[in-house]
Formats: structure tokens, sequence, C-alpha cells
């Protein structure tokens, strides 16, 4: 197998990140209304974008929202498939912590599913007492292999 290359400057496009999602998980868990145009500010917004890559193909990416002192909110942690299990989303994950300000100054924090349990608890991210939320009403699901470009 190729040598993974991790990028934290890229910003991802929409196209690119579609394709992605059909060979990864991740695409299944975003709400269908609005999708194209919301996951193109989701790309566009994120404080941090970590991409893995074996040659020119993305294999993997994880992006969060910061401000780069206190708070890394982990939005999306994927990996196609084909490269799962195999230490890149650690590797992801713990490159977004170093790029938000790194594991002494950041607290991290997602919405994570239960399937990516095991991925958070092996980085030591763990459910925490006092942390709320407000879910927003998701009427339909996404699905990544019905989407247009």
């Amino acid at each position: 197998m190729s040598e993974i290359v991790y990028d934290s400057t890229e910003r991802l496009g929409f196209e690119e990140w579609l394709a992605f999602l059909r060979r990864a998980e991740l695409g299944k868990f975003y709400p269908k209304r609005d999708w194209k145009q919301r996951v193109t500010r989701a790309l566009a917004n994120a404080g941090v974008t970590i991409t893995a890559r074996v040659g020119s193909e993305l294999i993997g990416a994880c992006t969060g929202l910061t401000e780069f002192s206190y708070f890394l909110f982990l939005t999306d942690v994927s990996v196609a498939k084909a490269h799962a299990g195999k230490g890149v989303e650690q590797e992801l994950v713990r490159r977004a912590i170093e790029a938000a300000g790194g594991p002494e100054d950041i607290t991290v924090i997602s919405w994570a599913m239960p399937d990516a349990m095991p991925l958070y608890e092996s980085l030591g991210i763990v459910p925490q007492d006092g942390l709320i939320a407000k879910d927003a009403p998701i009427p339909e699901w996404f699905n990544p292999g019905e989407a247009k470009s």
C-alpha cells in the first residue's frame, strides 16, 4: 500500500466530498434537506480540516469547529471503507486536535454515533457530565448513493 499523506491546509470541495461519502460510512448521517448547500457551507467554514490521501485519492477526512483556544467540536470523522480500522481515523483526530491548539489546551467534543464510540474512547474522548444539546428536527436522512452533483 502506498504511503498515507495527511494535510491540514486543504479545503475540500463538494464534488470530492460527495465522491468520498460514497466510499465511507459517514454520508448516511446527514439530514437530507438542503444537503448540497449545507455541506458546501460546512466544508468552507470548518475551522479545522485534516485530510488523508493515498496518491490523489481522498481516503479520510476530519473536520471540526474551533476557536483555537479551548474547544474543538469534531463535526465529521470518516475513512473510506477500504481503509477503515487501520489507524487512519485516530491519526486524523490527533492531527485535528493538534491543529486546533494541542492536547494540553483543547477540550474535544463530538456528537458520536454508537459505532464511533470505540474510536473516541481509544483516544480518551469519553462521555462527560454537563454537556447539553438541542437536536434540529430531521425529517429525512441523506443517502449518498442517491445524490446528484
